[in-house]
């Protein structure tokens, strides 16, 4: 999955949002509009690919219905979205290297990614920065792979789950 701004998620989970609490208004009439069920919470947040444990979804039940009345309003609801992107490390990551990518493109030069690799961490030898360069070249578009670019994007994806990025072009 490509990474999306901010701005975009969230308008995704105000779509959320207002499906849920209009399906769940059809089920239960008595449900205030602008609202959806507690216990419907990590269903709506795994529709927006965010898996919680079910003690991570227990806490932010019991912080944001702490008079346990089973429903989340809507303005909750986007501020544990907004902080539950905020605080995910593909979404962190991406910031962290849009800022070596003016223009947004999800590229990057192998020369500019060393760079951003060695001034974002203190701990990482000039080894471990090759090391990385060559896995993050599995993750070269065939048509960046003459100008020598990185997919950042595909790279951050990579590192979080290990597993063989996508080559094909419609994947890209």
């Amino acid at each position: 999955m490509k990474w999306k701004p901010i701005e975009e998620q969230l308008e995704q989970c105000e779509q959320c949002f207002d499906l849920f609490d209009g399906a769940f208004g059809l089920i239960d009439k008595k449900k205030p509009k602008g609202t959806i069920p507690t216990e419907q919470l990590g269903v709506a947040m795994q529709s927006l690919n965010y898996r919680r444990k079910d003690e991570e979804l227990t806490a932010l039940i019991n912080e944001w219905d702490p008079d346990k009345t089973g429903l989340v309003g809507h303005d909750d609801f986007m501020k544990i979205m907004t902080r539950t992107i905020e605080e995910d490390p593909e979404h962190q990551l991406t910031m962290a290297f849009r800022t070596f990518d003016p223009e947004a493109t999800g590229y990057m030069s192998a020369e500019v990614f060393r760079d951003a690799m060695l001034s974002m961490s203190d701990s990482l030898s000039e080894e471990e920065v090759e090391e990385m360069l060559k896995e993050a070249d599995l993750c070269t578009h065939p048509s960046h792979a003459d100008l020598g670019e990185i997919d950042y994007e595909c790279w951050i994806a990579y590192m979080l789950n290990p597993s063989p990025p996508p080559k094909e072009e419609d994947d890209y």
